[in-house]
């Protein structure tokens, strides 16, 4: 008859033998993995059908978004556009028509930086269209300034439309995929969200948390089973659309700048194949390679003789004439992935000379208009309202977000 002490033993050596059987498991499981991705990486695995999918696609007025959107009715989706620019939108409407007969398109107006609106538009798709299947986050901005000679407002609009507005969009869309256990989420980062680019600190970390969201996002989605949902993060580099006019390479023949057509080809063999991460070109993998294993100093000159540290040198965005356009009640904005564009409320923008930027060689602590800056995209922050009336409106504000987060469940 076994004693204590040996049943525990016992119970140590099963739990040691079960720990080892699940790691030899685990051993074979990645390298079939890793021979997998050699494999389709030698030879590309059948498309996968999207004909009758619903296939939204942000920032669709022009570049990128625009081409995606063409792609996908060429293959026979229902297409779901949306884009501040109404006239953009429409156009790529009628493009779209015109070159895909037959095809369902739905425009939509929608600023994706603002997240009621987007909440609101999500629910006016599902009832006018249907389900989302395939969701292609891809607009974004760009401020190109140095971060102390960037407005907290347009900071704060970079951040909103190039990462938050994933959080809004994936939220009022995944729950059905993952139901259905059907669906496919598609983000466009940057390769400045894998390596950092001088003089883009809002930019690229907005890309940045893009990389990140989608990584853990995947994660969420994989270990709680739904083999039927992907997920694809594309990184492409610099892409003739633009976005960051006057800036260029040291060496374009080795990085040279990439045409719309061709990279939005490689995006779709990327969603088609339910490839994970594409990147755009192949060098990326290389330079975020060097960064994992170079020391800081190191990887400093390679950015340096690179000449990513000075890419944004002669850049000539036109933030100055969008604040004004903005100013007179105007908007210059497209929308895309790589386009120089505005989501902002009219109201927000004030004059140049109220810019909470700073002085390169001033220490001061950059002044706050309360009256301005206590609203950002119809969201209000009392950090800087103190007054019972502004309390009254956080009261509201909070119980209107209950309502509209409730709605999406």
């Amino acid at each position: 008859m076994s004693t204590a002490p040996d049943r525990a033993r016992m119970s140590e050596n099963e739990t040691a033998f079960a720990i080892l059987k699940e790691f030899l498991q685990t051993l074979k499981i990645m390298s079939y993995a890793i021979f997998l991705s050699i494999w389709r990486f030698l030879i590309s695995p059948p498309r996968k059908s999207v004909e009758g999918e619903i296939v939204l696609v942000t920032g669709a007025g022009s570049g990128i978004g625009q081409r995606i959107s063409m792609e996908f009715a060429k293959l026979g989706a229902i297409l779901v556009l949306w884009d501040i620019d109404e006239e953009k939108n429409k156009k790529t409407m009628e493009l779209i028509r015109g070159h895909s007969e037959g095809v369902k398109c739905y425009p939509y107006r929608c600023d994706v930086g603002n997240r009621e609106e987007v909440y609101q538009t999500a629910k006016r798709v599902k009832g006018d269209v249907g389900d989302v299947g395939i969701l292609v986050n891809n607009a974004g901005v760009v401020s190109g300034k140095k971060l102390i000679h960037t407005p907290d407002h347009l900071i704060q609009h970079t951040i909103n439309v190039n990462l938050m507005a994933h959080f809004w969009t994936v939220k009022c869309f995944l729950p059905t995929m993952l139901r259905k256990n059907h669906g496919h989420i598609v983000n466009i980062s940057s390769s400045t969200g894998l390596v950092g680019l001088n003089k883009l600190t809002d930019y690229s970390t907005s890309k940045f948390g893009v990389v990140g969201f989608t990584e853990v996002l995947t994660y969420e989605i994989f270990f709680s089973g739904n083999s039927g949902v992907h997920t694809t993060l594309v990184c492409p580099s610099f892409v003739k659309t633009g976005l960051f006019p006057g800036c260029k390479m040291r060496f374009p023949w080795l990085i040279p700048p990439l045409e719309i057509q061709p990279t939005v080809e490689r995006i779709m063999q990327g969603i088609l194949t339910n490839q994970h991460v594409v990147c755009i070109p192949r060098l990326i993998y290389f330079f975020v390679f060097l960064k994992s294993i170079l020391p800081v100093e190191a990887f400093h000159e390679v950015i340096r003789f690179s000449g990513a540290a000075t890419f944004m040198d002669n850049f000539k965005g036109g933030r100055s004439r969008e604040i004004q356009n903005e100013a007179n009640g105007s908007s210059s904005t497209n929308g895309t992935a790589e386009t120089n564009c505005n989501h902002g409320n009219n109201s927000l923008l004030e004059p140049i000379q109220k810019q909470s930027s700073l002085n390169e060689n001033s220490d001061d602590i950059p002044e706050i208009d309360t009256h301005n800056s206590s609203c950002v995209n119809g969201h209000f922050d009392l950090s800087s309202v103190s007054d019972e009336a502004g309390e009254t409106k956080l009261l509201k504000r909070s119980r209107h977000d209950d309502n509209l987060s409730g709605a999406q469940e």
